[in-house]
């Protein structure tokens, strides 16, 4: 009988898939030319029955003139109620449609690797996908259906920052209390539990965690807020029209929209608002700005530029200035950014971090000085003040740097033992 088990992590960015081989957690190579992870991203190509994931997709899509519809994120709408469905090439798709995609090629492609159809997973779910107890809820239904839907037929979830902790608890030698923070693309979430070389096979850890917490914030925030700040403004965020005899402001809906990757898609399909963005260009006293947004909407770029918005985040965690650079179309933008303007933008952000950090450790009834290590892990991590904060909390010396996108994979696979 087959007793093999995945663990698999559908990440708001980036998935990976990993199994436990002779006692130790492998992360399976089902990524672009071996990579252990793969870009959580979907295109579907226009007037086409094919559907493309990852750096394929991406490849695909830009080989394709960007003509066709290019989805990430796909883990954040698990939790949006109002999200139902959408219309790609004449056929609906749910969110569990768009997240089985994923999964079921993750799983066919791990099943050709250890040459077995595995029909057991370990799925890792943030500590909080909603404030909402009833979108909570509606969140995991809809992963585990997807997953039911891609071929698993056992389904068992783990919390992905305490998969984090079974990953470094692999590596100690001595018994640590130790808070875990697992900060990705979609959510923050924290674990403080009990980890020790010889807890470690026990089949029962529930008395070992000692409190989890999160807050529904990560870097995809953070490129809302680089774009909110330094890039609305180049698509008419202060621009006015008129209408009639007066003079309004554009809408702060369609500004606002701009600034969530999911939802520029589908301004495009929206006939009565592409209706309003013309008539605004018509007489808009910035009609440049006006012409840039119908171009990011009609053809597709929102990928593009939130990808150079993103490179910017990124650079900005080694350097202290960046450039964000887009020429496409009829958008040509040059913008600087320096990481103290940067941290100023997501500085409210960074307090519900912070503070959701404290609730943790409170509900844990543990100080500061009772936690051994901090073990950091998740892209989002790499942002200079988000390690500063954990080290104002806990000191310098007790941060541990965790493999930022496969230590909770790797992890899944090691709940393998204590599912």
């Amino acid at each position: 009988m087959d007793t093999k088990i995945y663990g698999l992590d559908f990440g708001t960015s980036n998935s990976a898939i990993s199994i436990l081989d002779n006692g130790e957690a492998r992360v399976l190579p089902v990524g672009y030319n071996g990579q252990k992870t793969v870009r959580s991203v979907l295109f579907f190509p226009k007037n086409s029955s094919d559907v493309y994931i990852g750096e394929e997709a991406i490849l695909q899509y830009v080989s394709s003139g960007m003509k066709g519809r290019l989805l990430q994120s796909i883990k954040s709408a698990l939790s949006d109620e109002g999200f139902v469905g959408t219309m790609i090439n004449g056929k609906k798709y749910t969110v569990e449609d768009l997240v089985c995609i994923m999964i079921k090629e993750l799983k066919q492609r791990a099943d050709k690797i250890v040459g077995v159809d595995v029909k057991s997973v370990i799925l890792g779910r943030p500590a909080i996908f909603s404030d909402n107890p009833k979108k909570e809820s509606l969140a995991q239904d809809r992963l585990k259906l997807a997953a039911q839907m891609a071929g698993f037929e056992n389904i068992y979830f783990q919390l992905e920052p305490i998969a984090a902790a079974y990953d470094y608890e692999s590596s100690l030698r001595k018994d640590e209390t130790v808070l875990v923070a697992d900060l990705g693309g979609g959510t923050s979430d924290f674990t403080i539990i009990k980890l020790s070389p010889s807890l470690k096979h026990n089949k029962d850890r529930r008395g070992d965690i000692l409190a989890t917490g999160g807050v529904y914030i990560g870097g995809d925030d953070f490129d809302s807020s680089i774009m909110s700040h330094k890039m609305l403004s180049h698509f008419g965020s202060l621009s006015n029209y008129k209408s009639g005899i007066k003079w309004l402001h554009i809408p702060n809906r369609l500004t606002t929209t701009l600034c969530d990757w999911r939802r520029i898609s589908f301004l495009k399909s929206d006939k009565d608002e592409m209706k309003l963005i013309n008539e605004i260009g018509k007489t808009s006293d910035d009609k440049p700005a006006i012409t840039r947004l119908q171009a990011l909407i009609e053809e597709d770029l929102g990928f593009s530029l939130f990808s150079e918005i993103e490179k910017a985040k990124i650079g900005l965690s080694d350097k202290l200035k960046e450039s964000i650079k887009f020429n496409k179309s009829a958008i040509n933008i040059v913008e600087e950014i320096d990481r103290q303007e940067f941290e100023v933008f997501i500085s409210d952000q960074i307090s519900k971090i912070s503070i959701g950090v404290d609730e943790t450790l409170s509900r844990s009834e543990l100080k500061k000085e009772d936690i051994d290590s901090v073990f950091l892990t998740g892209g989002t991590t790499y942002i200079p003040v988000i390690r500063q904060l954990f080290r104002d909390k806990f000191g310098a010396d007790k941060i541990k740097q965790g493999d930022a996108f496969i230590s909770v994979v790797r992890g899944l696979a090691l709940s393998s033992v204590v599912k």
